[in-house]
């Protein structure tokens, strides 16, 4: 155990710190070099770059990482006193050298370099053989030797080391027992200097899966550059090469987990000495289920000083594509603020209902023979007996909107409006006055004009000053919440929907961002804990938290999207700096 503490308290540091100095790399190393030029062809998931992020973004957010180095220095200091108290007295001395050590580190402007680290370098996650597998391209290599060594050093012990062909490498059992196991797989982490790249492996030890394969030593026959697919991902979706991008193949995920026949992955080892192997029939019938949603992928759109612009589709069928499409509805003006808050969701029930009837319809006609999937089976049986209150709440409500310009939860301020799409709003004012009477005297038409709603019920929630505003028309219903929110209610209701509809949306101001989280403090996170030991983990990390929530300062506004298209289920994550 102690070891491991070691082992990962490496990454720790590199987790930890940040280096404004360095210079950038060359736009793109050679292809045959980069990280991602391990990775086998045929890996399951498979996540990094080709070239380095734009400098302008790293010289942007330099300052905020200086922040964060600021709180983990502080944090540090708390962990000191913490292990005062409660750590054993001869693991005290090296629990303070390690903590100084880290603490000097994060106190240089140069940190990472000075550990042999590139803040801005290539990268790549896979797995080979079920195995996952972390290359970091190293600014010096030698650096990071030092680094580990003094790591050592003010540990008072060594990291167990070994070679392969006259490739060193540090290596450490997965458990105080792993040792010590019978069984033919005997789980390790590994790390090496391979050339200029870091490389850190799951090890299962075993034949069938060589350690040259893992640390690169012995190159894939096709690696995942030469087959193209993040290539061709980055170009049909507009992604960056400079940016972290990433696919999950789910097919391939399947056959880690449910594999073949004959399979020599460390998973099916585990599989079998578990007895927990699965049918064919199993495997065919989960192979189908991932064909439906085959790939996840995801991507950097933009990188710059100013802008940071994500994407992620999980890539459906084209048939449940369409039918998928068919759910979202057009609500007012969704997804079209860029200050204070914003947040809502579009859903047609009905064409929802029928597209779980229809699920449910096919896989009752043809259920699923793999023992596993027995409980999807009657799970779509009483899908099917559920669905005439979906059905029934369609006529109502097809979205929601709320467009906050205060929203200040410690002094309980709230102000914006509120829009809630429906194919009936008269129908919809109609069944609210069952809860809220004083709705049927406004005498409302759907002509977009905004009255004044005076109810006792509004008063004692919200206070006696104050006021409310509703207006309709022929799709929507919207409320205006505050003083002076008359005109912003009847240009909401009013407002273009988006193309294509959200199903779900959220937006948010840096500043809207900090006024959330106003009553969060200190006391606050020291009262919510549940142990002492919780309680102590908060009063270590209550610095590096504000230092998290103190970046919102540079944040100008953050939104993210969910939509319902042609390819999927497609994410879109957006944020700006002042």
């Amino acid at each position: 155990m102690k070891k491991t503490a070691l082992f990962l308290a490496v990454a720790l540091a590199l987790a930890a710190c940040s280096n404004k100095d360095e210079p950038a790399s060359p736009k793109a190393a050679a292809a045959a070099d980069i990280p991602l030029s391990f990775a086998p062809v045929n890996t399951a998931f498979a996540m990094g770059n080709f070239e380095p992020a734009p400098q302008s973004y790293i010289d942007a957010i330099s300052p905020m990482l200086d922040s964060m180095k600021a709180g983990f220095v502080q944090s540090l200091d708390r962990a000191k006193e913490v292990a005062a108290d409660e750590a054993p007295e001869q693991e005290l001395t090296k629990i303070n050298a390690l903590i100084d050590l880290f603490k000097e580190r994060l106190q240089k402007p140069d940190t990472l370099a000075s550990m042999g680290i590139k803040l801005n370098g290539l990268q790549a996650a896979y797995e080979v053989s079920g195995a996952p597998v972390l290359r970091l391209e190293l600014a010096d290599p030698a650096l990071f030797t030092s680094f580990v060594a003094e790591v050592e050093t003010r540990a008072g012990e060594k990291l167990p080391t070994a070679e392969l062909n006259g490739q060193a490498y540090w290596h450490l059992p997965l458990g105080d027992k792993a040792a010590e196991t019978t069984t033919a797989i005997k789980p390790r982490l590994v790390a090496a200097i391979v050339g200029k790249q870091l490389v850190v492996a799951f090890d299962p030890q075993i034949a069938e899966l060589p350690l040259a394969q893992l640390i690169g030593l012995e190159r894939p026959a096709k690696s995942f550059v030469d087959g193209g697919e993040l290539q061709a991902i980055n170009k049909q979706y507009g992604y960056q090469n400079y940016g972290s991008n990433g696919v999950v193949d789910l097919r391939r995920v399947v056959g880690l987990f449910a594999p073949a026949e004959g399979s020599t992955t460390w998973l099916s080892k585990v599989a079998q000495e578990n007895g927990n192997t699965l049918s064919a029939v199993c495997r065919t019938e989960f192979l189908s289920i991932a064909d439906k949603a085959p790939r996840f992928v995801l991507g950097a759109k933009e990188i710059t000083a100013k802008k940071f612009d994500m994407g992620g589709v999980l890539e459906v069928e084209s048939k449940l594509a369409g039918e998928l499409k068919k759910i979202t509805a057009p609500v007012p003006g969704l997804g079209t603020d860029t200050t204070g808050v914003e947040f809502g969701m579009s859903l047609k029930v009905d064409q929802l209902a029928g597209f779980l009837q229809a699920q449910a319809a096919a896989v009752q006609a043809a259920p699923y023979q793999c023992e596993q999937l027995q409980p999807l089976n009657e799970q779509m049986a009483e899908l099917t007996q559920n669905l005439a209150g979906l059905y029934a709440a369609a006529g109502w409500l097809t979205g929601a909107r709320a467009s906050l310009s205060e929203f200040d939860i410690e002094n309980q301020i709230v102000k914006g409006t509120v829009v809630l799409a429906s194919p009936n709003p008269m129908g919809l004012i109609g069944m609210a006055q069952g809860f809220l009477p004083e709705l049927g005297q406004l005498g409302l038409t759907p002509d977009g004009k905004a009255k004044e709603l005076q109810s006792p019920m509004v008063a004692g929630t919200m206070g006696p000053d104050s006021q409310v505003w509703v207006a309709m028309n022929d799709k929507a219903v919207g409320l205006g919440i505050g003083a002076g929110t008359q005109a912003a209610v009847e240009a909401a209701i009013k407002a273009s929907p988006a193309n294509p509809e959200p199903l779900l949306y959220y937006g948010f101001s840096g500043q809207s961002y900090l006024k959330m989280t106003g009553g969060l403090d200190e006391d606050t996170l020291a009262q919510a804990a549940e142990s002492d030991a919780e309680a102590a983990a908060n009063y270590v990390m209550w610095p590096v938290l504000q230092s998290a929530m103190n970046f919102y300062k540079s944040v100008d506004f953050v939104s993210m999207s969910y939509l319902l298209t042609d390819r999927g289920v497609e994410m879109k994550q957006t944020m700006t700096l002042k």
